[in-house]
């Protein structure tokens, strides 16, 4: 109580002190709980909006089924649901927390429309038929009224009632059944103006079954995810539209008695089971499992299909989710970065003032100290006295960061006993380190206080760990070898280990500084100089720690500024290569009317609006397509002023010498020439027709000046003499019927061509030389 009492009379003496340090604690444990939190809340809410921004198509589980025979097929809407709830039983624990809504359905592919009764068929139509869990309560009929019934009888089509003018073998064979079955379907609305089906007609399939239309129907949000999965289900569907002769799709919906019947047809059906995620249930705690999960999925799925029926589960998810975990072991690092730089400054500062207060404690403490009080006693009162100023300290802190909205980490758990008791353990042992030998009077700006055998290995080894951190930083780099539960701590703390050794390597060199400046300022006129140099030099140590407590900081303000100017420049650079500027408006299908591009021109903030359109093009034939934008080029070239210099590189001329002109190229044949080669017809029987001549480029010697050649259809073309003609015949004029040998002008040292010789034909596997022509005259 004693000890109490006397603590509570320091702390109320030195209050000044005493609530500065409170202060500094409560700043430290709030920072140390509130940022963690409110990071691990924007990495969750990053993680859903990178699950909400990807198409639904892709981020769904699927397990698809392909049967080609009629043998073992579900029969019935409850066969489906019973291999649903198996694939949902065999899902991971990992995995089922993320699954929201499972649809199930079964589809014909891409089955021909063969004939439309009371119509003339048209090509590349295809009418599938469809029944899906999900479809019925996601459209409204417009027009007409759901299906239901599926009746068999005798064939009703004839040959008069559905013509066949293409002669398909697919429509003779139908309407040679006996009996076939009608399956109600209702179609997209828009089926009406894209291939001309109307309510009541009747429709014959390529898989053998006569399709009545009953309704058209519109889907009531057609926003849902459902449809990107099924997109010939709620329009009709045009996989190639630059094609010459475009193939339009269309799903109809029939009900559940349709199951069956597309169970028997012979054509190949396609089951499937879609496992649609919920982006509210994805945590960052699950994400590095859901990869394994979702491969233990995949084997308990393929152990559970058939030979005749095997399931193959497809989906975006574990990429998605290992590419997010990339960028958020990235940004973890950087905070981490960050953080370790801002508690070590902090912490710096809270020493500096803990020092501060040890030193008033233990003015007031020298005559019970000179009274043969123990170093218990000593201690406990100054370590009251320092509970006293850091314990509401920390509590506050701690509350008021549980405040802030975020997720709970370690880090932030510990924020409150970890900064409370780092400082009271380094007042503690800066207590017991200066107070455990008897009072001697001495002064200790005389007296040199040596380096122990124990700070000399301390220090280095901080050395020595700065230096293995800056040099796997710099080759490793500071985000590689990421886990799952982060990066390596060495390199997180690498800029504040950097700090602190720089710090004590000044500690270490400034005494031998002031010491070669002592002998300079000894020998000056002046005694300021030499005054203060003494000055310096008798000052204690700790006088030093201010400014050493500014090395870390300054290290961690530039690299904090160098860290958001390279950020702040990728995303510019990532922005303008993927995007082209700096926001994209654009519809998957269709044109942006004027009226829209006004809109977001009225929009505040936009400064410009540059309209481009894709199109898709075709060549001749039909076979080689294209892509091609159209946009106003000048404009274009005005908005790459502001992009950043990476992103695009114009070209710049050079500076340096102007480069060699080109030799001008050598002239190809002929396609007369190329298509009697082909034929194996010899140039000399060519020759005997009258040649039509052609000027091409030829170089001369600088004596002679240009030389205008000529050659004849009949005969290869000449080349550069450089580069060792084929044939090497000129014309004197236009009207020349005969090939004659080319004066020569060729470079020194080399002799001139000589006559070629008659009657012979060159070798194409032999390399011909200048000084030897083997082309026949004519």
């Amino acid at each position: 109580m004693t000890i109490l009492r006397l603590a509570a009379r320091l702390a109320l003496l030195h209050r000044g002190i005493t609530a500065l340090l409170a202060l500094l604690v409560l700043t430290v444990t709030f920072l140390g709980g509130a940022l963690p939190r409110v990071f691990e809340d924007s990495y969750e809410r990053s993680l859903r909006q990178a699950v909400q921004e990807t198409r639904p198509e892709l981020l769904e589980i699927a397990v698809g089924a392909r049967s080609a025979l009629p043998s073992r097929r579900p029969n019935s809407a409850a066969d489906l649901d019973a291999v649903t709830r198996k694939l949902r039983a065999a899902m991971p624990q990992a995995l089922a927390p993320l699954i929201g809504e499972v649809t199930y359905g079964v589809s014909t592919n891409r089955v021909r429309l063969v004939g439309h009764v009371g119509h003339q068929p048209r090509r590349n139509n295809f009418v599938d038929l469809a029944w899906n869990s999900g479809a019925a309560e996601r459209v409204r009929y417009v027009r007409g009224e759901a299906p239901s019934a599926v009746t068999t009888g005798a064939n009703p089509l004839t040959a008069r009632s559905t013509p066949n003018p293409y002669q398909d073998s697919a429509l003779s064979i139908v309407l040679a059944k006996p009996t076939l079955t009608t399956v109600e379907a209702g179609l997209p609305s828009d089926v009406t103006g894209q291939m001309g089906i109307e309510i009541g007609d009747t429709i014959v399939s390529g898989a053998g079954v006569l399709i009545k239309v009953t309704g058209l129907y519109e889907p009531i949000d057609p926003s849902d995810p459902f449809w990107s999965a099924y997109p010939s289900m709620s329009h009709v569907y045009i996989p190639d539209p630059a094609a010459n002769s475009a193939a339009f799709v269309v799903t109809g919906l029939v009900g559940e008695q349709g199951v069956a019947v597309m169970a028997g047809v012979s054509a190949p059906m396609h089951y499937r089971w879609g496992f649609a995620p919920v982006p509210s249930a994805f945590r960052i705690e699950q994400a590095p499992g859901t990869a394994s999960a979702f491969d233990a999925f995949t084997a308990a799925a393929r152990k559970l299909s058939t030979p005749v029926m095997p399931y193959k589960v497809t989906s975006q998810l574990p990429k998605i989710l290992e590419d997010f975990l990339g960028k958020l072991g990235v940004t973890r690092t950087l905070m981490g970065l960050l953080l370790a730089g801002l508690f070590a400054v902090a912490f710096g500062v809270v020493a500096l003032v803990v020092g501060l207060l040890l030193g008033r404690v233990a003015a007031g403490l020298v005559a019970a100290r000179a009274r043969a009080a123990s170093t218990s006693q000593f201690a406990a009162v100054a370590a009251t006295v320092i509970l006293l100023a850091v314990l509401p300290g920390s509590l506050l802190g701690f509350v008021l960061s549980r405040l802030v909205p975020g997720l709970d980490t370690t880090v932030s758990l510990l924020s409150a006993p970890l900064p409370a008791l780092a400082t009271l353990l380094y007042g503690m042992a800066r207590l017991l380190l200066t107070h455990r030998q008897p009072l001697v009077e001495q002064r200790d700006d005389l007296v040199a206080r040596p380096f122990t055998p124990r700070r000399l290995v301390i220090d280095l080894l901080v050395v020595l760990l700065a230096a293995v951190a800056a040099y796997l930083a710099v080759t490793r780099g500071v985000t590689t070898a990421q886990s799952a539960s982060g990066g390596d701590p060495l390199l997180v703390a690498a800029p504040t280990v950097v700090a602190v050794a720089c710090a004590l390597v000044v500690l270490w060199g400034y005494p031998y500084l002031l010491r070669l400046l002592s002998f300079g300022a000894a020998r000056s006129r002046t005694a300021v100089l030499f005054l203060a140099v003494a000055s310096a030099a008798r000052s204690r140590t700790a006088a030093t720690l201010p400014a050493l407590i500014l090395v870390p900081a300054l290290t961690l303000s530039v690299y904090s500024a160098l860290t958001l100017d390279a950020l702040d420049a990728g995303q510019r650079a990532a922005a303008w290569q993927r995007t082209g500027a700096d926001a994209k408006v654009g519809v998957g299908e269709g044109v942006i009317s004027p009226a829209a591009v006004e809109k977001v021109r009225a929009l505040p903030g936009v400064r410009e609006v540059l309209p481009v359109e894709l199109r898709e093009g075709r060549l001749s034939g039909g076979t080689l397509s294209f892509s091609y934008l159209r946009m106003d080029t000048a404009a274009y070239a005005r908005r790459l002023g502001s992009a950043p210099p990476w992103s695009a590189r114009p070209w710049r001329p050079s500076t340096g010498p102007p480069p060699r002109p080109r030799e001008p190229p050598c002239p190809s044949w002929s396609p007369a020439v190329s298509a009697r080669r082909a034929a194996g017809r010899s140039c000399w029987r060519a020759a005997r027709a009258r040649p039509s001549w052609s000027t091409t480029w030829a170089t001369s010697s600088a004596s002679q000046g240009p030389t205008r050649w000529a050659s004849c259809s009949s005969c290869p073309p000449p080349c550069c003499p450089s580069r060792r003609s084929r044939c090497g015949r000129t014309a004197s004029s236009s009207s020349a019927t005969r090939c004659r040998p080319p004066t020569w002008s060729g470079r020194r040292g080399r002799a001139p061509p000589r006559a070629p010789v008659k009657g012979t034909w060159p070798r194409s596997s032999r390399r011909r030389s200048p000084g030897r022509s083997s082309w026949p005259s004519s």
